[in-house]
């Protein structure tokens, strides 16, 4: 949502709900993926930035010696493994459904084809940008709303609702914002 370092606007139905989702790293990805797909209302937080000025304060970083606290290995789109290479490893069973439906979804975002063979599947950080870009651009298509800069303070859960109190910056200022869960459809937190 504009003005608070956010993009888009959220206008799924999914029966009322909302849910806020914590961190634009994998998990956080698919999960706000899985809910906006399902008519859900998503509002994705991530402390750090989208991952074409996420790769700018890494290159400062490398170059200049200029740490951005917020935007770094560490924080931003995609999470602290978008600059480790892009292996992908898999505990549950290579061969599983849910493995590959997750292949399949990266595929689809830009991965190589190869992932979907590959004994050890390796996307490379050049890939994983190009992903990280498609999978924004569907989330946005599904009306989920995403805020950069948004660094969670705390979480307030009252009477089975839920709700995200955090810090967040739009471009060129700074402000408190929140994002809350909840109301007539139900809705939580989750983070990812």
């Amino acid at each position: 949502a504009e003005g608070d370092g956010g993009e888009g606007e959220g206008e799924g139905v999914g029966g009322g709900r909302h849910v806020v989702v914590i961190g634009a790293g994998p998990c956080g990805l698919f999960a706000a993926l899985t809910l906006a797909r399902a008519g859900v209302r998503v509002t994705l937080c991530e402390r750090g930035k989208p991952v074409e000025q996420r790769g700018r304060s890494i290159g400062a970083l490398i170059k200049r010696r200029v740490l951005d606290p917020e935007s770094n290995f560490c924080y931003g789109e995609g999470g602290a493994g978008t600059w480790s290479d892009g292996k992908l490893t898999t505990r549950i069973g290579r061969n599983s459904a849910a493995v590959r439906t997750v292949l399949e979804t990266l595929v689809t975002f830009g991965a190589p084809q190869r992932i979907l063979l590959d004994g050890k599947p390796h996307l490379g950080t050049d890939n994983l940008v190009r992903l990280l870009k498609g999978f924004r651009a569907e989330l946005l298509r599904l009306g989920a709303d995403i805020l950069w800069d948004a660094r969670v303070q705390s979480l307030i859960l009252k009477g089975g609702e839920g709700g995200a109190e955090g810090e967040g910056a739009a471009e060129g200022g700074g402000g408190v914002g929140s994002a809350a869960g909840g109301g007539r459809g139900g809705g939580g937190v989750g983070c990812g």
